[in-house]
Parts: structure tokens; sequence; C-alpha cells
């Protein structure tokens, strides 16, 4: 009985359950967190599906391009002549396609701003364009009732789509090849690309404003007027869906990065938040002013909303919007006025300027760590300048070297330092003078360094080992002497040549030479020979030649006279 231990019994884990926040709860928590005020309307907003996911928007005469972690402007674009539209960032964020009112599309680069390809087959002001993924190619809608796909490389037009009746306003990529297009004239038309022929066509019942494809599904999602249709594209256009909770119409729509949510926003002001699975409002988003354009980020952080009045506002949860505002708004937290300015020298002097915030988008460079030079320091505070010197020609970093020979230039100890060594302590200095006398940012100081040693040193032609030392020290002195001196010489000529009017006439008014290109003969590549300018050299060579043929000339005629 002693060795029996009672059943333990087990029990449950007690659970703690938290309240959790509603989603409709969720979404009225977003509060506005960076605006902006454009000059124009703004018009479209485009989301990189890539990261940091880059957006770009488009306002009059002005396409701006944000950077997606820091919500800053990354490049700005104002080469236009007119209203700017649907601007589109490729995956890679390098290159930028925007159509507008002078009916074409502009291919620029992010880096230079610089405009790199025009597109001008389009009849009428150009709404929206797009990179086709997986493709070197752009699509594009316009009033002229058309929507057409262009070749980046080429400029050529691979496919033009006509069937629509009225102004196209939205155009996209449903599968590789089968695109979609909305219009005013209330139908959204399927096309294939490989034979740019109309497949389907749908009545949505009014004017299409916004377009857009359920990834991984058959279903498609048309908005025109205040309704939201929702199509099976399988079923051969089948409705599944229509719902209306705007009061007017509908300018934009956006799907969220799951795929589980879809956004609209309108001319109500209202951004309404549903979810795919009974196409029910699940939150809503206020704004000041009737809704253009609309975007989400990655993980449903931010919403993007551009306005009539041409106000432009990233909406973020409440915490995060307390952190991107300590983030990027808070400016530095500058000392009371009352408090009296540091006195120089002491700490408060030297932190004065210590206020600023690090934000993480900022680049911090690291302190580069000096070498602990403290051994050195203390046979100076002691004036042993020669044990300095051999504990600097110890170590493996020149730089510590020069800087000792500059302070014992400044002390007057050099000569100290160096002399009263044997062989075995000239030898570590006399290999680094030798070592580092050829870099040039060590060449003057060691050339006076090297002075002080053959001047010390030299007459000690006891020591065998000393004298070798000197001997090798002088030579690579005397080459160094000859290297600069054939520099100097062959700059003198160069200085010469370019200031001689003479020898420049000479020289770009030499004829042209022919040299054939290696290889068995002149065509074996098929270029056959290819012409190069000549130098002037040549040229002097055969007017000496010919100055030393009148030369023999004259002395044969003087000879036959004698």
């Amino acid at each position: 009985t002693s060795s029996y231990h009672p059943i333990e019994v087990k029990r449950a884990p007690i659970q703690v359950t938290t309240p959790q926040l509603s989603e409709s709860k969720y979404w009225k928590s977003f509060s506005p967190i960076i605006t902006h005020q454009k000059s124009g309307a703004i018009t479209s907003i485009y989301v990189s599906p890539i990261a940091p996911h880059d957006f770009i928007l488009t306002s009059g005469l002005k396409v701006e391009l944000f950077n997606g972690e820091s919500k800053r402007i990354k490049t700005e674009f104002t080469s236009f002549k007119d209203t700017a539209f649907g601007a589109c960032v490729r995956d890679d964020g390098k290159l930028v396609c925007v159509g507008g009112k002078e009916n074409l599309i502009q291919l620029l680069d992010v880096e230079t701003r610089s405009v790199l390809r025009k597109y001008r087959r389009h009849q009428g002001p150009v709404r929206m364009t797009r990179f086709v993924p997986n493709s070197s190619s752009i699509l594009s809608v316009s009033d002229d009732c058309t929507m057409r796909h262009f070749d980046i490389a080429t400029q050529t037009q691979l496919n033009i789509f006509e069937g629509h009746k009225d102004h196209v306003r939205y155009g996209g990529v449903v599968q590789d090849n089968l695109w979609m297009s909305g219009s005013y004239d209330h139908t959204i038309k399927l096309w294939d690309v490989r034979s740019s022929q109309n497949t389907l066509t749908l009545d949505h019942g009014g004017p299409v404003d916004a377009l857009i494809s359920f990834p991984g599904t058959s279903m498609l999602a048309s908005a025109g007027g205040p309704v939201i249709k929702v199509w099976d594209l399988l079923s051969g256009g089948r409705l599944v869906a229509s719902f209306s909770q705007h009061h007017k119409n509908i300018t934009s729509m956006c799907l969220d990065s799951k795929n589980k949510r879809l956004f609209s926003g309108g001319l109500d002001q209202h951004v309404k938040v549903y979810s795919l699975k009974n196409f029910e409002v699940v939150g809503q988003i206020e704004s000041s002013a009737p809704i253009l354009s609309i975007g989400i980020n990655e993980e449903s952080k931010a919403l993007m909303m551009g306005m009539s009045d041409g106000s432009f506002v990233i909406c973020a949860e409440q915490k995060i919007a307390d952190q991107l505002k300590n983030e990027q708004t808070s400016e530095p937290k500058l000392p009371p006025k009352s408090q009296s300015r540091p006195f120089p020298g002491t700490y408060r002097h030297f932190m004065r300027s210590d206020v600023g915030v690090i934000s993480k988008f900022d680049v911090v460079v690291k302190e580069r760590r000096v070498r602990n030079a403290s051994e050195i320091d203390a046979h100076l505070l002691k004036f042993e300048y020669a044990s300095a010197l051999d504990v600097a020609l110890e170590g493996e970093n020149p730089s510590i070297v020069i800087s000792l020979f500059e302070e014992l230039f400044q002390r007057d100890a050099l000569e100290y330092a160096i002399a009263g060594r044997d062989h075995k302590g000239l030898e570590p200095l006399a290999y680094f003078i030798s070592e580092n006398i050829r870099r040039p940012l060590f060449h003057s100081v060691l050339t006076n360094v090297a002075n002080v040693v053959i001047d010390i040193y030299g007459d000690q032609t006891s020591n065998v080992t000393i004298r070798e030392l000197i001997k090798q020290l002088s030579q690579k002195i005397k080459d160094e002497i000859l290297l600069e001196t054939e520099l100097l010489q062959a700059c003198g000529l160069i200085e010469m040549t370019i200031s001689n009017p003479q020898l420049q006439n000479l020289a770009y008014n030499s004829t042209l030479t022919k040299f054939p290109l290696l290889g068995d003969g002149p065509d074996k590549f098929g270029y056959g020979e290819l012409p190069i300018q000549g130098p002037f050299i040549p040229k002097a060579k055969k007017n000496r030649n010919n100055r030393n043929k009148r030369k023999d000339s004259v002395v044969n005629s003087n000879s036959n006279n004698s």
C-alpha cells in the first residue's frame, strides 16, 4: 500500500474566450492616415500584385507612383499635354503605361521618367491600359469603341477587338486566351485573342463602368449604375447574383489578396465590402467626396480612395494608423524654447542634434570600427617612440603606421624612432617602406621616411645585412623616381600634342586606311574590310622618308658634279 499512488484526475484546460471584433466594426475602425490634395480628379488607382505592392494613380496632367510600404511618392510623371487616364505599373516596377485624351498610349521608364514608346492607333481618348500577364504586350480600351492589343518592343498592333457600339470603359484578362471588355452600350463581351472574335455577349442592363474576374473560378462581376451583377461563364453566361447597395453609380471595384472580399466605390461617397460567399455587405467606409477609384493593398491593411475633388486618401485600421503616423508624420521633438542653449564643450552641446526620429525606411550607415591603438598611445604618452613604431609595424593595418609617421613628424621625433636599430629592428621598417612606397596615398610620407633611413644608416658599411637593406631601399627609390620621370615626359608629350593645332589638323585630316579582319580571309565573317581612320604617325614617317630620298638624290648629284 505504501507504493500505491492515487490516480490523478486530469482536468481539461480552461478555454479563455476573448471577445473578437466583428467585421463591420473592423471596417468602421478604418480612418484616414494620409491625405493628398491633387490638382484634378483621380480617375484611376492601380495596385501591383507583387511585393512591395507599389500603386500608381492618375490625376489631371500628372501620374504618381507610390511606394507600397512607406506610402510615399516614388516617381512623378508630368510629361503630358492633356489629361492622363488608366495608368498601370508592370510587376517588376520598371515600366509604366498611361493612356489619356491625346489618343495614344505612352510607355514610361520609372528610373529616368522618359517616354520609351508611343502607340497611336486609337481614334479617341484611351481610358485604361494594362500590361498583359506573362507577355510583353499591352491592352487598352478607348472611346473609339475598340479594345486593342500592342506589342511593347515593335509597337505593332497585334489585335483589334471591334463590336461595341459605345465607349469602352474597361478591359482585362480572364484567362490566357480569353479577354473581357465592358462598354457604355450596356454589354460585356468576351473575346478569343487567337482569332479576335467575340465568343460571348452579356447584357448588364446599364452602362458598364467596371469589370472584375475572380481568379481560379469562372465567375465575372460587372458594375453599371448602382447595380453589381455576377456571371458564371462556364454556364454560358448565367446570371448568378444581382445586388444593389449603392444609391448612385458604382465607379470602381477591386478584390482583396485572398479573393474573399469584394470592394466597390461609388458616387454616393461610400465604399462597400461584400462577402463572396453570399454577396452580403459586411462593412462600409465613408468618404468626404464622390469616389472615382479605389484600391486595396496586400492583406487588406490599407484602402486607397481617389475622389472627384482631387482628394487622395489612404485609410487603415486605427492601430496601424497610429503606427504609421508615428513613423511618417511625426516631427522631431525639439527642446523647449525656455531651455537655455547648451554651453560649447558640454555633453548637451555634443548631443544637441540628437532629436531626430529614425524611420524603418531610412538607411542607417553603420559605424566603421577602427583598430584599437591603445598600446601605441601608451608608448607615445611615455615618449617611447621606437617601441610605438615596433608595435605599429607588427600590425596588419598600414594606415596606422602612416598615421604614426605623421604624428612623429609633428613631434619632430622621427629620427629618434628610427635611429639605434640593428638589422633585426631595421628589416621590418625597410620591408614596409619597400612594399608601400608606390601606393599613391602613402607615397609622400614614406618618401620622407626613406630619406631619413638612408641618412642614418647609409654610412654603416660594416654590417652586411643593413648594407643590403639600404641598397634594396635605394634601388626602390631610384625605380620610383625613374617611373615618375617617364610619366612626366609622357604627360608633356600629350599636352604638346593637344595644344599644337598643326598636329591636330594632321590627325583629323588623315586618310582612311583599310585593315582586313582576322581569319582565313576578309569574307570569313561576312563583313569584308572595315575602314579605320589611320593615325598621323605613318604619314609623318612617309614625309620623313621623302626627305631622306631628297637628301640622297642631292648627295648623288653633288658627287656626280664633283
